[in-house]
């Protein structure tokens, strides 16, 4: 009610051509804290996917994303569109917003990892996590 929604819809429309990134999740009684947050991601990376992938700034990001985490990776299975972002094959499974037998501090860690591979001087991010009260 406090008109959040509508800003982060206004900061987007401004930005629209621009190199910003908004990772948005939304929260709720019963969602656990990373799957929300793995689940923007994968949304992000559809996102990226279907606006096309080629630009310098995309090629840069892959770039990026490889030296942090090759090509062997648990975040693929919970994230399968980064997966198809980095190699182009849009023929995937349907997330898993778990991290399987991975301990929370790995999970954190990876998530880190991941949101510090995806910025860059030249691609700022917004983390909108909306109805964080029931994190």
């Amino acid at each position: 009610g406090a008109g959040k929604s509508t800003s982060v819809n206004q900061i987007k429309s401004r930005y629209r051509d621009k190199n910003l990134l908004i990772i948005e999740g939304k929260f709720n009684k019963f969602a656990r804290p990373d799957s929300v947050l793995i689940s923007a991601l994968d949304a992000l990376f559809a996102n990226m996917i279907a606006e096309s992938n080629t630009s310098d700034t995309s090629k840069s990001m892959k770039k990026r994303l490889r030296d942090a985490f090759g090509y062997e990776n648990g975040l693929y299975e919970a994230i399968p569109h980064l997966l198809v972002f980095l190699q182009g094959d849009t023929s995937i499974a349907h997330p898993s917003p778990t991290m399987g037998s991975k301990k929370p501090n790995q999970i954190e860690f990876m998530l880190c990892r991941l949101i510090g591979a995806i910025t860059s001087d030249e691609i700022p991010v917004i983390i909108y996590l909306d109805d964080l009260q029931w994190a």
